[in-house]
This record gives structure tokens, sequence and C-alpha cells, in this order.
């Protein structure tokens, strides 16, 4: 047994393997083709499937864009123990299918770092959470979706060479009534599992589902809202959203050209960030909420949490926000700096809960808060108030010392209902 390394680079290695028997060299195997690279997960349902609508992804193809196997949804899968060019065109059942999002993904990272991408997609379309379940007892049953990824990754000696995973999923238990705490339990119990199996991940990614596929908003803003808590919940993983991106004519899933293609766009993006480690990315993150407060007789303020991102809104805005007293109606919104302003009919003393529907309608895009990049304010419910006063504090520098130095803490408690809080100052 020996090992040799190559480089990651766009270029393919040989191996030729001799025998040398009574001083004669004879050429036994012949490896070709070899590379060396980076491989990304990507899973959850039809949209992370993302198989072919109308327009082809087949520009995208590489043989610097690798697979192993098939993402097959039966056992079969045990018979295709092979690397393969990644294909962005079919469906599941088709060998070295890693869909079109996750096609163009691998092209972007291969042509910015100039290095071979490996993805492997193990979504299926249609399926609860609880399908993508591990069976602990023996991890990769092949008759059980995370068993045949594990075990393709496992074949493919790439299980702990993983960089970050992509997790499209949820419109089925949105349908199904799956209760929000089942669904969180759920994903905490995959989380742990990918965090065992595969502990090279630096990163993970929620996309958060958008409203359609003929469920009704309520019951899209309950796993809305779970995705959400989900990413607040753990350091390393972000949440993402749809808005912004136009449905296929179902209204449930995306075409390519201008519609999946931009899922890829956006966690390419991330990736850079949270992987490669680039910094100076703006406008790349899902707006998301940070805190929700009363900064007027009749207005709120919703500050979103990237305060170096640019926003705007769009008209019409107002419809999609529903507060916990429904007899308050939102009259307009606008937006300055990172902070949401929600003027309103009348007193807003007794809200303590903002949620924002991002409805789809007729017309398949809904009016947005968007960042830059037209990435669109992610859907949450009953986000609440934060129940503090705020406090400007103006000084001048040269009058303010602590313990005799130019810098120090400065703690002050403030009344109210909450505890003191800290304020730290520098020069």
């Amino acid at each position: 047994q020996f090992t040799k390394e190559i480089q990651a680079e766009l270029a393919f290695y040989k191996v030729e393997f001799y025998s040398l028997i009574a001083g004669n060299s004879s050429l036994v195997f012949t490896a070709d083709s070899l590379v060396a690279g980076d491989v990304f997960i990507i899973d959850g349902q039809s949209n992370a499937e993302c198989r072919l609508r109308t327009t082809v992804a087949s520009a995208y193809e590489s043989p610097f864009i690798r697979t192993y196997g098939s993402p097959i949804d039966n056992n079969t899968v045990a018979n295709k123990n092979f690397w393969l060019n990644a294909f962005g065109d079919g469906y599941r059942n088709i060998d070295g299918h890693v869909g079109q999002w996750g096609l163009k993904l691998g092209y972007l990272l291969m042509d910015y770092y100039q290095i071979p991408v490996a993805i492997f997609n193990g979504a299926h379309g249609g399926t609860r959470i609880s399908f993508h379940q591990k069976n602990d007892a023996v991890p990769t049953d092949l008759e059980t979706n995370y068993g045949r990824l594990l075990y393709r990754l496992e074949q493919a000696g790439c299980k702990d060479a993983i960089r970050a995973l992509m997790w499209y999923q949820g419109e089925t238990d949105a349908r199904n009534l799956t209760p929000p705490q089942d669904y969180e339990s759920l994903f905490d119990d995959l989380y742990l599992d990918w965090k065992d199996d595969f502990p090279s991940i630096q990163h993970f990614y929620i996309q958060q589902i958008r409203h359609g596929c003929n469920t009704p908003v309520e019951d899209v803003l309950n796993i809305q809202q779970s995705h959400f808590e989900l990413a607040n919940n753990y350091p390393d993983v972000s949440i993402m959203s749809g808005k912004g991106i136009p449905f296929y004519s179902d209204v449930c899933h995306f075409d390519f050209s201008g519609g999946s293609e931009l899922i890829a766009d956006r966690y390419f993006e991330l990736i850079k960030r949270d992987v490669y480690g680039e910094t100076g990315l703006n406008n790349i993150d899902a707006p998301s909420p940070e805190i929700f407060f009363i900064s007027g007789t009749n207005e709120l303020t919703l500050r979103l949490k990237n305060i170096s991102d640019t926003y705007s809104t769009d008209a019409g805005i107002e419809d999609y926000f529903l507060l916990s007293d429904t007899s308050v109606k939102v009259l307009s919104v606008s937006v300055t700096g990172n902070d949401v302003i929600l003027q309103c009919d009348q007193d807003v003393s007794l809200i303590n809960t903002v949620s924002f529907l991002g409805l789809t309608g007729e017309n398949v895009v809904s009016p947005m808060i968007a960042n830059t990049n037209d990435i669109g304010l992610i859907s949450f419910k009953n986000f609440p108030l934060t129940n503090c006063s705020f406090i400007e504090i103006d000084f001048i520098e040269s009058e303010i010392s602590c313990n005799g130095e130019s810098n120090g803490s400065l703690s002050t408690q403030v009344t109210g209902n909450h505890p003191p809080y800290n304020y730290t100052w520098s020069n």
C-alpha cells in the first residue's frame, strides 16, 4: 500500500501500475483522468433534485465536475460503484444526476477557484423530512435515502472530505401538516447525524421553502418559521430565501433559465465566504429580522441583521405583514438603512409580535423587501417585540475616562422588564 498526492487543479492525472518479474516489467493497470478537488452535498426534495423543466443546464457540464454512482431511489445503487461526469438535466434515477442548479454551482466553484468539484445529490421529490432520517442500527441501509447517500460517499472515498451541505426540503411537510416541533426535532436528528458521518463539513445551508405547491399560506408559514428558527439554533447553519426567483408555471418548482440557476448563484457567494474565507461580500445573505420594537405611537420598526447591506421595498408589501393585534393595519412600509419602518393606522402599544407572509399570489413573484442582489426577506411567524428602551448616549471622548484609561467598559442598568445591559466603548 502506498499513497501519492496530486494537485487540486484543472488537470488530469494518470497512474500506471507495472509488475516487475525477473527483470521484465509489464503494465498491469491504468487509472486515467484522475482529479482532486472539493466535495459538496445537496439534499431535500424536488427543488433540490431539480430535474429538467423546460430550459437545459448542459452548458455547465465539464469533465472537472464529477459525481459518484446514482441518486437512484432503491438498493440497486450498490451496482453503480463508479465515478462519472455530473449531469444536470435528468432526474434522481439517472446515473450522474446532480440537479440543474447543482451542476451550475459546481461550475461556478470550478471556474472561480480553478479546481475540480464533486457534487452528491441525495434529494428525493415529494418526501417528508422523516423519509430522510438515518437508520442508526444500519447507517448504510440501502433501503433508506440516508443510507444510499452515505454508501455512495463511502464508496467514493469522500465521506470525510465534504465542504458544505445544502438542504432544500419542507413543501411536503407543509402540505401534510407536520407539526413544527416535530419538523425541528427531526432536523436536529439529521444535523447531528450529518455532523457525525460527515465531520469535515464546514457549513450547512437551509433553503427556506416558498409559498406555493397548492398549500395554504398558514401551513407553509409553519415550516418557514421552523427553517428560520433552526438556522438561528446553530452557528454553522445559514438560511437562504427563495424570494425573488420566479416560479415555474406549476407555482411549485423552477425552470432553470432565470429560475433555479439563481439558487446556484446565491449559494456560490455564501460558500465563497463561509467555506473559502473570502471577505467584503455584502448583500449575499437572505434579509432576516434581528429585533422588532415600537418606534412611535403608530410606528413599528423591524431591524434587519446585516447592517452593511442595502435594502429596498416594493409597493404593496404592507399587505404581507400581520400583527398580533389584527385590528391594527400596516398602512405603509419604508426602509431606512437596515430598519424596516411599519406605519400603522392606530396606536401600536399593544402589539407584541409580527409575521411576514411572503405570499406568492397569481403573479408568481410577490412584492419584496430585498437587498441589491434581489434576495428577498425570509418569511417568519410571530417574531416577538423587543421589550426594552432605547437610549442614545452622546459623549465627547476627552471628557470620559474609565479607571484613568482611554479605553474601557462602562456599565449601567436600564430600568424595565429586562436584565442590565453592558455598553462597551473605545476611542
